[in-house]
């Protein structure tokens, strides 16, 4: 449904937002048809057992005793249906378990008629507020204002732009983080009203057919006789009567604005600071168009319950609003040298820096991979605690929720993430100390089940499967942006089976590049040897890390114009 111009007494949503909705919804449907299959089944097979503890327990001629002890006996049922687990029980645990059943299957027969009706209420943690619905007041008291009916009051949350401590030491340091981010929040509301793109014109930029064609052209023309009422609506925000200068600096920038820039001139930059100063300062209201989400959070031993019994003063209310760094990101520099970056299980990352002033590769580097042990250790852990809530919910038919449990793994959680951080930001650093751009490989569909037949490629993808190769790459682009750092990727086939000496050389038939490289020697698949170089240098046992090999590869990728190399910020 269309927006509304200003806040009505109903809840609008956008477009994309209806479509996200309906795709959602479709899923929900289809996980619900799958899930009440499910359950018809495990409905099935719980009756069965029931029939089967009921004769058992009613009829002595269906009971097979034990030879050590009369009073303990088990189902001759289970035998005739070829059970190998058959262990002997006196009456009385039958007679229990035969009552925990019943419970059990009463519950999945209420659940499987609200999975057949297809209706399934639940609590949503997030909601999505409409631009129009936000007004933000800064100054001395600043303040958020929500406005998401006319029936009621609006909303007024605090906003915390400082810290509530004395500024000294690190309170100092957060007082600057949050002044900076306010700035570079502003900045990026003012840019994205200027410059902005909606999701549906970005595919129309990428258009090819002739009627999508036209579409695009006419859509970038309304764009363009658009400016001046952007311009309008800017000096609106910050209260001031632009220059004429200054109207010259922003139609210059939008008129080499893409929707992938980053970059700006030092004159736009500035313009944008001044204009986010001023903004700043301001104490009336001002509308910011910015989609906002409110988010909810349990406080303190709410985290502990199911959701549904968590009572509504147990929740912590909070606006969520994205933005970009636009006045920290730097200008990016042309790359002297190539870091190559080979992601693997073994070790985290396998890093090579090619010089092609030197025509040497001079660094090489392993980096170990601890999230191995920590991730088979937060599986484990996951395992035993769904055991033990198997195992509760059975004896005593009470349910107790993940979130008491979640607790031992938060830790495994916490040291994960901090390495990665770690690590990409120290490949980002050597980056920029060596004014390198760093190319990596498109990895983000690598996640495995670990189901295939075979030992090794069961092994070998199970372990693959504990790895976020995309959370690696999204942390590197994004700091390597923000430091001004080129960023490529690349297609990953051949890379592991290339010889990086071959392709430096540019050697004859490395076109061919699948039988170069030979991996397995003995057995260790982390070593290998390419035929041609030992040839060639007349060494018989020059040998390589397969991992370190693949990353001199990619670092080469980018200069021979191998694996289609696309810039990606």
């Amino acid at each position: 449904m269309a927006p509304p111009e200003e806040p009505g007494n109903k809840l609008y949503f956008s477009k994309t937002q209806l479509h996200s909705a309906n795709g959602d919804i479709k899923t929900a449907r289809e996980a619900l048809a799958a899930r009440g299959e499910k359950f018809g089944r495990q409905i099935l097979r719980l009756e069965r057992d029931i029939r089967t503890l009921n004769r058992a327990i009613e009829d002595s001629s269906e009971r097979s005793a034990d030879p050590a002890k009369a009073t303990r006996f088990y189902p001759k049922a289970w035998m005739r249906a070829g059970q190998l687990i058959k262990k002997y029980h006196t009456l009385g645990y039958f007679k229990r378990r035969l009552e925990q059943d019943e419970r059990k299957l009463k519950k999945m027969q209420e659940t499987a008629k609200k999975l057949q009706s297809g209706k399934v209420r639940f609590a949503p943690r997030r909601i999505t507020v409409w631009k129009s619905s936000i007004r933000f007041i800064f100054g001395e008291q600043p303040a958020t204002v929500i406005s998401l009916t006319d029936n009621k009051e609006p909303i007024k949350l605090k906003m915390q732009i400082k810290p509530e401590q004395p500024l000294s030491g690190s309170s100092k340091k957060s007082a600057e983080f949050y002044d900076k981010a306010l700035l570079n929040f502003l900045a990026y509301a003012i840019k994205a009203k200027l410059m902005g793109f909606s999701n549906s014109a970005k595919f129309l930029l990428k258009a090819v057919k002739p009627d999508k064609v036209l579409k695009k052209d006419a859509m970038l023309r309304k764009r363009t006789e658009s400016l001046p009422s952007k311009i309008r609506e800017i000096e609106k925000w910050a209260g001031v009567k632009l220059s004429e200068e200054e109207i010259n600096t922003i139609t210059n920038e939008f008129e080499t604005s893409t929707d992938r820039k980053t970059e700006h001139n030092e004159k736009f930059r500035m313009l944008l600071e001044k204009l986010a100063t001023i903004i700043r300062n301001r104490k009336e209201p001002i509308l910011l168009d910015k989609y906002g989400i409110i988010i909810r959070k349990p406080i303190g031993n709410a985290k502990l319950k199911n959701e549904k019994n968590v009572k509504p003063t147990e929740w912590e209310y909070y606006l969520q609003l994205g933005y970009a760094p636009a006045l920290d990101l730097k200008q990016q520099y042309a790359p002297k040298k190539y870091i190559g970056l080979d992601r693997g299980v073994t070790h985290s990352v396998a890093l090579s820096m090619f010089e092609p002033e030197s025509g040497k590769f001079t660094l090489n580097k392993l980096y170990p991979n601890p999230l191995k042990d920590w991730k088979w250790r937060e599986r484990r852990l996951i395992k035993s605690m769904q055991r033990l809530k198997r195992r509760i919910k059975a004896e005593k038919g009470e349910t107790i929720h993940f979130n008491q449990m979640r607790k031992k793994i938060h830790s495994v959680e916490t040291r994960a993430d901090n390495f990665w951080h770690n690590l990409s930001s120290e490949i980002v650093k050597l980056a920029k100390e060596n004014e390198a751009a760093i190319v990596m490989e498109k990895l983000e569909n690598m996640r495995q089940t670990g189901r295939k037949k075979g030992k090794y490629e069961k092994a070998l993808r199970y372990a693959l499967s504990l790895f976020d190769y995309k959370k690696v790459a999204s942390l590197i682009e994004y700091k390597a942006t923000r430091e001004g750092v080129p960023v490529f990727a690349i297609d990953p086939k051949y890379t592991s089976q290339t010889c990086s000496a071959c392709l430096l050389a540019d050697r004859k038939g490395n076109e061919n590049p699948g039988d170069k490289y030979v991996r397995g020697i003995n057995g260790n698949f982390k070593r290998g040897y390419c035929p041609v170089c030992r040839e060639v240098k007349n060494k018989p046992g020059s040998e390589i890390d397969a991992d370190l090999n693949a990353a001199r590869v990619i670092s080469l990728c980018v200069l021979k114009k191998r694996g289609m190399p696309q810039k990606v910020n």
